[in-house]
């Protein structure tokens, strides 16, 4: 059959550029479970769980992020050439194709690689009301996949919340890359910050989604201090695999934030004896916050229980709204006096992404290390308003009447250090700075 003549000049140009341009083809490893990432929020795509647009949007996150921290363009000038370089709408409103072309192929998916977040125990007749929380499988890190772990109901028989599904870790796929050979340098580097700090799917400034390529080296130090990061990595004499270097990273942000004796009160009896959920000593049983927002809360609510009266001297500030927002804050005693549910969102937004970005990092020998990378936080916190909002909406009407349903006073003053135990212990100046200095040294102390 004869081609008509449009057709003919498209498969003549695009044998023109495949000759000049050839795919460059990247093997890829997925290194920690996948979690979300699909239609459904917080479900992976199990028929198409790969999938090019969503890699196309981590490229264009990371291609932005070196262009602002390369300092020499201004927004308008760096939308400018983001559209022309990955597509986009005009001013016009016309469409502008990428020049940059990609697809994936041979991902390597089976039915036993997508499982439930977390399993429930059976038998509940024999376990205390703490052993009936989820048992997470090996691969799983609970803090970090808390949105999947579903939730029981009052009774602890049945299930409230459906577990999420994950992705197994060792999934491998191929991606596929044609660009001009002007871009092929950036498009490179870029690759090499998602592959180093990015994932797939959500929750990857948690090291969810975590990947590696074959052939790319990760980015170095030095290279992230030239961008206005701090990258830690922690040594450690144990050599470890991307699994457990992801879980390590992850607990040293759980324990500075809610860990016994660093971020909550360790309670004790009478006689001065720490107290625990199991006769083995490892599930402290956790007493009062050393982080001031809950006693924020509860004075600018004006309730709270009999035995929680607001007394922390931080009050009222928010130190940990500099780890990402929303936070949602369920007060124990929310049934007695205390608050009900808060949620300490920025006033313009529904979130604030994270400036602090945790992951294995690759090491000589297919081994890793459990990393920290700070991204230049100025442009995000320094202009950053808060709001509350409660439900049932209990709490709402005292909110608008004092103001704080729209908080515009100063999140966190840095002359507050001291009040507040993990940042004073730590040697910072507000929970950032503190937690780099505790990840650095490893974090709990066994």
């Amino acid at each position: 059959m004869k081609l008509r003549e449009p057709k003919l000049k498209q498969l003549k140009a695009e044998l023109t550029r495949l000759k000049e341009h050839p795919w460059r083809k990247f093997d890829v490893e997925l290194i920690t479970p996948i979690f979300g990432g699909g239609v459904t929020a917080g479900s992976p795509d199990e028929k198409m769980p790969i999938r090019t647009a969503a890699i196309r949007g981590q490229l264009r996150y990371w291609w932005r992020f070196l262009q602002k921290s390369s300092g020499n363009s201004t927004t308008e000038k760096i939308f400018k050439a983001e559209r022309a370089f990955w597509g986009g709408m005009g001013e016009n409103g016309q469409g502008h194709a990428s020049t940059i072309k990609m697809r994936v192929n041979r991902v390597q998916l089976a039915k036993d690689d997508i499982v439930a977040c977390a399993e429930y125990e059976k038998d509940h007749k024999i376990q205390s009301k703490f052993k009936s929380i989820p048992k997470f499988k090996p691969f799983v890190h609970g803090y970090a996949l808390f949105p999947g772990r579903g939730t029981l109901s009052e009774n602890r028989e049945t299930i409230k919340q459906k577990p999420a599904n994950i992705i197994k870790p060792g999934i491998r796929f191929q991606l596929e890359i044609q660009c001009l050979s002007n871009q092929e340098k950036e498009v490179i580097e870029t690759l090499r910050w998602w592959a180093t700090f990015g994932g797939i799917g959500a929750r990857t400034r948690r090291g969810v989604g975590s990947i590696k390529i074959v052939g790319l080296d990760p980015i170095t130090k030095a290279e992230t201090e030239a961008k206005g990061c701090k990258l830690v990595i922690c040594s450690s004499v144990e050599e470890l695999n991307a699994i457990d270097a992801w879980k390590k990273a992850v607990d040293c942000l759980q324990d500075f934030r809610q860990g016994a004796q660093i971020g909550r009160n360790h309670k004790k009896d009478e006689s001065g004896n720490l107290l625990y959920h199991d006769q083995k000593g490892h599930t402290p049983q956790l007493g009062r916050s050393y982080w001031p927002e809950p006693d924020s809360i509860r004075e600018i609510v004006n309730t709270h229980c009999k035995i929680h009266s607001p007394s922390h001297t931080a009050r009222c500030s928010f130190p940990r709204a500099a780890f990402g927002l929303p936070i949602i804050f369920k007060f124990k005693d929310d049934k007695a006096r205390d608050p009900q549910q808060t949620e300490l969102q920025p006033i313009d937004a529904d979130r604030m992404a994270s400036p602090l970005i945790l992951t294995p990092y690759p090491q000589q020998g297919g081994i890793y290390a459990p990393a920290a990378l700070l991204l230049p936080t100025d442009e995000c916190l320094n202009s950053l308003v808060l709001r509350l909002s409660t439900e049932p909406d209990n709490n709402a009407d005292r909110l608008k009447r004092k103001g704080w349903d729209k908080w515009s006073t100063n999140w966190w003053d840095s002359s507050k250090a001291n009040d507040v135990l993990p940042i004073k212990n730590h040697a910072g100046t507000d929970a950032l700075s503190a937690f780099m200095r505790f990840f650095a040294q490893g974090g709990r102390k066994p």
